[in-house]
C-alpha cells in the first residue's frame, strides 16, 4: 500500500523514513483507514522492538508517516538466503515476543505476524513493522493487494495464509494467541527454512493449519533442543486455551532454552543408560530439570503467603547444590503460583522435566505438608509424600523433603545424582525457633518485592527473628541485604545504613563463614562506603567462591567491574548473574547498568523493557528510560517516564508539568535547569544519588563549579553513586579539571 522514502528530519537533523499511501490508494477510504489506524497503533506503543514512529499526517490528500530509519533486510529476506542456527532464531524470536507483549498490553493484536514484518538490523535489533492489520473497534477493510493476503469484514479472515490461527482461518474472533501461533510458524521457519502448514494451494494450507499434526525441526530432521521441539509445538496448538498463555511467557521460555540448552549438557533426567524411564519413553538429552511452584499454605496462623515461598525457596536452595539437576530460577517458577494442575503447560514455558507442588496447613503447632513431583510430559506423579512436624521443627523442614525429592529422582531414573558445594538450605546449627524461623521466611518474601515498603518490612522481619534467635545467621545476613539494599536505592540515608548493613553482614558472618551473602554485603560495603577496593574485591570473589550461584554476589561483583572501568568485564559478570534467574530484577538491572555504561542504548532500552514487563513501574527502569528519551531529545516521552517515576523518589508531580513548561520557554537549557529544581523538592531521602545527578545536570549546563559543589556533598554523604562517576558520561567535561581529579584519587578511582 506504501512508498517508503528516505529522508532527514532538519529540525532534529537525524535520517528517518517517510512512509506515503501510493496514489491508487489514497482515494480509497479502506486503505487509509488502514493506514491511519497503523500509525495510531504504532503511536500507541514504545518498546525497542517495535518500529518508531515519529510524525504522521495529510499533505494535499496525501496521508504520510514518518518512522525511524532501519538499515538491514526483512525476515523473508535473510531466509530466503538460508535458515538460521537454532539459537539464533531463538533470540529473534525472544525480541519479537517482547515487542509483541508490549503490543498486547496495550490491548493491541498484530494479526499478521510473518517474516515480511520482522526486520533484521545489521547492529542486530528486531523490529516488528507494519500494524495495518492491528486489531481495533473499526471492521477491517478489504484489499486486493496480494494473492495470499485475505483481509475482509470483522467475522471472516483477516490475516496471510499460512501464519494464520486456526481460529482466524475459521472467521471466528480473535485474541493476542493469534500473534503466538504466528510466532510459532515463524519460528518454524527460521531455523528449518520452510513453511510450517504450506501446501500446493492456499486453500490446502488452510486445512492443513485446521487440521493437520504441528510440525516440528526435529521432525524434519533439523538437530535442534527437545524442549524447542516442544517449545514450538505447544504454540502451534489447534485450541488457543492450549497454546502458552501469554508472550511474556514466550519471551521467558525462549530464553529458557536458549541458557538450558547450552553446549555440555548433561543427560535426560529420564535418560538412565539407554535415555528411557522406567515406562521406556525416550527423551532427547538436556539437563536434569526441576521446577518447584510455591506451596500453597492455609490453616489457623494468619498472614501465611510467605511460608509457601519461604518453604519453596530453601526447597531450590537445597536442590540447586546437586549436580545433574537444574533447578527452575524461583523468579521464574514463582510466576505460575497457583498453574499445579497444568504441569504439561508449565513443564514446555519452565523447560522442566518435572515439577514439585506442596500444600501446607498450620493446625495449631502442627505442620502438614503435601509435596507431589510429577512427570510434565505425561502429567504422571512420579513421588509424593506427606509430612507432619511440630510447628518447631519448621527450620528443618524444607532440607528433609529436598533430600526425599533427590532420592525419588534418583531412584526412579536410575541415574547417579551428587552433592557438589552449593548454597545451603536455611538451617541452624541447633534447630531455630519455629517464630524465628517464620519471621526469617517473612523477611526475604518482602525483600523480593524490591520496593521500599518490602525493605523496610523485611527490616522489621529479620529483627523480630534475630530478637527471637540471636545466633540466627541466616536472619542476620538478610538485615545485612535489606540495610544494603536500602542504601544503594537511597530508601535511607547511605550514611546511617550502610553501617548497619557491614555490622548486621559481620555478625552473620562470625556466626556462619560460609554465607556467600554476607561476604557480598561486606564486599558492597567496602565498595560504596569506604571506596576500599581491594577488600571489596576480596570480599566480592569470596562470595562467589563460597557459592557460584549466588546472584547477588555476581550482580554486585559486576558493579565492582563496571566503576573500575572494566565495563565489558562488568558486562560479562552481570550477564551470568542473569542466566541464573533471567526474571530476577537484581540481575536484568545490573545488565543494563553495565549495557548503559558501555554506550550500547539500544541494547539498553531493550534490557529496560524487559525489566519493565516483569515490574512495570520498577524505579530504576522508569529513571533509565526517561534519561534514554532525554538523550534522543524526545521531551514527551521522558515527561511521561518521569510523571511514573518522580512520585516513587519523593519529588511532586506538579514538578513534571514544571519542566514541560520550561521546556517549551527555553528548549533543554529550561528543561535541565527546571529539573535541578524537581530535585530541590524530594521529600525523604531522595532518589538514588540526587547529589551525583544534579552534578549531571550542571555539567551539561556548561556549570563546572556546581557540578563538583554537588559530588563533593555527594562524598559526604557517602552516596553509593559517587563510585560511578569515573565512567558516567555525563560527567566528561570535568574530566582534567584539578578539583574532579582530586576526587577521583579521594575515592581510589584516578
Amino acid at each position: 500500500m506504501g512508498e517508503v522514502y528516505r529522508a532527514r528530519d532538519t529540525r532534529l537533523e537525524r535520517e528517518v523514513a517517510v512512509k506515503v499511501l501510493r496514489r491508487r490508494f489514497a482515494e480509497d477510504e479502506t486503505a487509509r483507514a488502514r493506514f491511519e489506524r497503523e500509525a495510531k497503533a504504532i503511536a500507541a506503543l514504545s518498546h525497542p522492538n517495535i518500529l518508531a514512529i515519529f510524525d504522521f499526517g495529510i499533505d494535499n490528500g496525501v496521508p504520510y508517516s514518518v518512522t525511524e530509519l532501519l538499515d538491514g533486510e526483512t525476515l523473508r529476506a535473510r531466509l530466503d538466503v538460508a535458515p538460521l542456527p537454532w539459537k539464533a532464531a531463538v533470540d529473534v524470536a525472544a525480541a519479537i515476543a517482547d515487542g509483541l507483549a508490549a503490543a498486547h498490553a496495550k490491548q493491541i493484536v498484530h494479526r499478521d505476524v510473518k517474516p515480511d514484518n520482522i526486520f533484521l538490523t545489521r547492529d542486530e535489533r528486531v523490529k516488528i513493522l507494519d500494524f495495518g492489520l492491528a486489531r481495533s473497534a473499526e471492521p477491517a477493510p478489504t484489499t486486493t493487494e496480494s494473492p495470499t493476503m485475505i483481509e475482509t469484514s470483522v467475522g471472516t479472515l483477516v490475516g496471510t495464509v499460512g501464519y494464520m490461527a486456526p481460529e482466524q482461518v475459521r472467521g471466528l474472533s480473535l485474541t493476542p494467541s493469534v500473534d503466538l501461533f504466528g510466532l510459532g510458524c515463524v519460528l518454524f521457519e527460521m531455523v528449518t527454512g520452510r513453511r510450517a502448514f504450506e501446501r500446493e494451494t492456499p486453500a490446502d494450507t488452510m486445512s492443513a493449519i485446521l487440521n493437520d499434526a504441528a510440525p516440528t525441526p526435529s521432525a524434519s530432521g533439523i538437530q535442534v533442543p527437545p524442549a524447542l521441539d516442544r517449545l514450538i509445538r505447544f504454540c502451534l496448538e489447534k485450541v488457543p486455551e492450549r497454546r502458552i498463555r501469554s508472550a511474556r511467557d514466550l519471551s521467558a521460555a525462549l530464553r529458557a532454552v536458549a541458557i538450558d540448552s547450552s553446549a555440555g549438557a548433561a543427560p535426560s533426567l529420564a535418560g538412565g543408560r539407554a535415555g528411557r524411564t522406567a515406562r521406556g519413553r525416550t527423551r532427547g538429552a538436556s539437563p536434569h530439570s526441576i521446577a518447584v511452584l510455591p506451596f500453597v499454605a492455609s490453616g489457623d496462623a494468619a498472614d501465611l503467603d510467605f511460608l509457601g515461598e519461604g518453604i519453596a525457596e530453601s526447597i531450590i536452595n537445597a536442590v540447586a547444590g546437586v549436580k545433574g539437576v537444574r533447578v527452575v530460577p524461583r523468579t521464574l517458577s514463582f510466576r505460575h503460583v497457583g498453574r499445579e494442575g497444568e504441569p504439561r503447560a508449565l513443564g514446555v514455558e519452565l523447560n522442566a522435566e518435572v515439577l514439585l507442588s506442596g500444600r501446607i496447613t498450620v493446625r495449631g503447632d502442627q505442620l502438614h505438608v503435601q509435596a507431589d513431583l510429577v512427570d510434565t510430559s505425561d502429567e504422571s506423579q512420579l513421588w509424593g509424600s506427606r509430612f507432619i512436624r511440630p510447628a518447631r521443627e519448621l527450620s528443618t523442614l524444607a532440607p528433609v523433603i529436598a533430600d526425599d525429592i533427590i532420592e525419588a529422582v534418583r531412584s526412579r531414573f536410575d541415574v547417579q545424582l551428587t552433592r557438589a558445594r552449593a548454597p545451603r538450605a536455611p538451617r541452624a546449627k541447633a534447630p531455630t525457633p519455629s517464630e524465628a524461623y517464620r519471621e526469617y521466611l517473612r523477611g526475604r518474601h518482602q525483600w523480593n518485592k524490591w520496593t521500599a515498603s518490602g525493605f523496610r518490612a523485611s527490616v522489621d522481619a529479620f529483627a523480630r527473628a534475630i530478637d527471637l534467635d540471636p545466633s540466627f545467621a541466616l536472619a542476620h545476613a538478610g538485615l545485612a541485604d535489606a540495610y544494603g539494599a536500602m542504601a544503594y536505592y537511597a530508601h535511607m540515608p547511605a550514611a546511617d545504613a550502610l553501617p548497619l548493613a557491614r555490622h548486621a553482614a559481620h555478625r552473620a558472618v562470625e556466626l556462619d563463614p560460609q554465607l556467600a551473602e554476607a561476604h557480598a554485603t561486606l564486599g558492597i560495603a567496602a565498595m560504596f562506603f569506604d571506596w576500599n577496593w581491594v577488600e571489596a574485591e576480596r570480599r566480592l570473589t569470596q562470595a562467589i567462591a563460597l557459592n557460584d550461584r549466588s546472584l547477588t554476589a555476581r550482580v554486585y561483583y559486576s558493579l565492582f567491574l563496571t566503576c573500575r572501568g572494566r565495563l565489558y568485564e562488568g558486562l560479562d559478570a552481570a550477564r551470568q548473574a542473569e542466566r541464573l534467574d533471567p526474571m530476577s530484577l537484581l540481575a536484568m538491572s545490573g545488565v543494563a547498568w553495565s549495557l548503559m555504561h558501555t554506550g550500547d542504548i539500544e541494547a539498553t532500552e531493550a534490557q529496560v523493557h524487559r525489566m519493565m514487563s516483569v515490574a512495570p513501574d520498577f524505579p530504576d527502569a522508569l529513571a533509565m528510560l526517561a534519561h534514554i528519551a532525554e538523550g534522543r531529545r524526545d521531551v514527551e516521552r521522558a515527561l511521561a517516564y518521569l510523571r511514573r517515576w518522580f512520585p516513587q523518589v519523593g519529588i511532586p508531580e506538579s514538578a513534571v508539568e514544571a519542566l514541560r513548561r520550561a521546556h517549551a520557554a527555553e528548549g533543554w537549557t529550561g528543561y535541565w535547569r527546571a529539573y535541578l529544581g524537581a530535585l530541590d523538592l524530594q521529600r525523604g531521602p531522595g532518589c538514588i544519588a540526587s547529589s551525583v545527578y544534579a552534578a549531571a545536570l550542571h555539567a551539561m549546563l556548561g556549570e563546572p563549579v556546581a557540578a563538583l559543589d554537588d559530588l563533593e556533598r555527594a562524598r559526604d554523604a557517602r552516596a553509593p553513586g559517587l563510585t560511578f562517576i569515573g565512567v558516567d558520561l555525563r560527567l566528561g567535561t570535568l574530566r582534567g579539571m584539578p578539583r574532579f581529579d582530586a576526587l577521583l584519587a579521594q575515592l581510589g578511582l584516578a
